[in-house]
């Protein structure tokens, strides 16, 4: 895959330079009332029964230092939307999106979800740990349900409201030290690998740099914890951080500046293996530009989804529908994962509505009909075993990972081993 000429400017603008691109929040209000869909009728005389709308309130972010991954994840819903309703495939209903910029500030989260309330949001969605954080105690005691696309394992506990349509930081980070010590790093040879992260100061890293030392002390033959250098938040002068943490075996990059701190770390001559998870995935192809395939080359990564060149059910709809869809495609596809992780998982989202209206029917959704269905409700994506599924005391649903390396030469994800990857939940 090679690099197209024009992305670099457009990432280097949206996401170092931050610059704006619309002000306050993108809702709906001026949109043109959409025509719904008329069903037959066994009378000629009586009025055509009407689609019941509903609307999936999304917490993103379209300005801020994460507008770069969230602009792609908004296309993804919007796509997957407009199949569903050209599909029919949810008869009865027909889907719709409001978009709230929280403009990655934990501050608008409260204000943001209640924009959307107020809108006529049916299902909740964000894309950010703190939301679903700053969220839970709310949706908790309305009762209503939150999908968060990123997670921290505090806000799975107690089992609420929260779904995680990925599994949190911790979990991500264990398993990917567990793959490591058994496959990559030879540590009854060589002794415990030295392993440290950097990030800006947020729950989601936090939580994974917490989770990464555990891992360490619990499993002393394997790693050494060397350290976490935090930096604040919206940072991308990572010279400290780099010098510090050039001579570990693994390194932890940081998710929305990682192209600025791979570069660094190339120029500090860092020797690193760097550990990838969603947090950096979706700007692979950014970091490429900013640093070069050089400094990302041989990085592992690990995903609970498919990869854009794996033939399988959603990949290759994910294909098709950005191919359909975007004539920046290619560009969308070299970014990284933003989009194929997002049909990946809104997918299983609104196939979760789709099982609702099935059990209620369309003019019964509600709430407590979507929490009742989630409680059962298994997705196996045409895969061997259950990808992910939930119950009364589970909030995580993916059980199982892929493994992928960076290659340098390919310029692309290489997967490394066919079969999926047990998650590791606990040391």
């Amino acid at each position: 895959m090679k690099t197209p000429s024009r992305i670099g400017m457009i990432r280097l603008v949206m996401i170092l330079l931050l610059l704006p691109l619309s002000v306050g929040c993108s809702g709906g209000d001026d949109e043109e009332e959409k025509t719904p869909t008329q069903t037959a009728t066994v009378k000629p005389t009586e009025e055509p029964a009407e689609d019941v709308t509903i609307t999936i309130g999304f917490l993103s972010d379209m300005t801020g230092p994460a507008a770069g991954a969230m602009l792609t994840v908004n296309q993804s819903l919007s796509n997957l939307i407009d199949y569903f309703n050209k599909e029919n495939l949810i008869p009865g209903v027909t889907l719709d999106a409001l978009f709230y910029d929280g403009q990655y500030d934990p501050a608008k989260d409260i204000p943001g979800y209640e924009w959307l309330k107020e809108r006529g949001a049916d299902v909740f969605m964000t894309g950010f740990t703190h939301t679903s954080l700053t969220l839970k105690p709310r949706v908790d005691k309305e009762k209503v349900v939150l999908f968060s696309l990123s997670v921290g394992e505090e806000i799975l506990h107690p089992p609420g409201y929260v779904f995680c349509m990925q599994n949190g930081s911790q979990t991500t980070i264990r398993t990917l030290l567990t793959w490591v010590a058994e496959y990559d790093w030879d540590w009854q040879t060589k002794g415990p690998a030295k392993v440290g992260g950097t990030a800006w100061l947020d729950s989601y890293f936090t939580d994974q740099h917490n989770a990464a030392e555990e891992y360490a002390i619990a499993h002393p033959d394997q790693f050494e914890w060397v350290g976490s250098w935090m930096t604040s938040f919206s940072s991308f002068d990572f010279t400290n951080e780099a010098n510090a943490l050039k001579d570990v075996d693994y390194v932890i990059p940081p998710g929305a500046p990682w192209a600025s701190f791979a570069r660094t770390y190339k120029i500090a001559g860092g020797k690193g293996k760097q550990l990838l998870t969603d947090a950096q995935a979706s700007f692979i192809g950014f970091a490429s530009e900013v640093a070069g395939w050089d400094a990302i080359d041989e990085s592992l990564v690990t995903l609970s989804c498919r990869w854009w060149n794996e033939d399988a059910e959603l990949s290759n709809l994910a294909n098709k529908l950005v191919r359909e869809n975007h004539d920046d495609a290619d560009d969308i596809i070299f970014s990284g994962m933003a989009y194929i992780s997002s049909i990946h998982h809104i997918y299983g989202i609104i196939s979760a509505i789709r099982q609702t209206v099935e059990n209620v029917g369309p003019e019964n959704f509600s709430q407590e009909a979507l929490y009742n269905t989630l409680l059962s409700f298994p997705m196996d994506f045409g895969e061997a075993y259950e990808e992910w599924s939930f119950d009364e005391n589970t909030r995580h649903g993916w059980d199982h990972m892929a493994v992928f390396r960076i290659d340098g030469t390919e310029e692309d994800l290489v997967r490394l081993e066919p079969d999926w990857y047990p998650v590791i939940r606990t040391q």
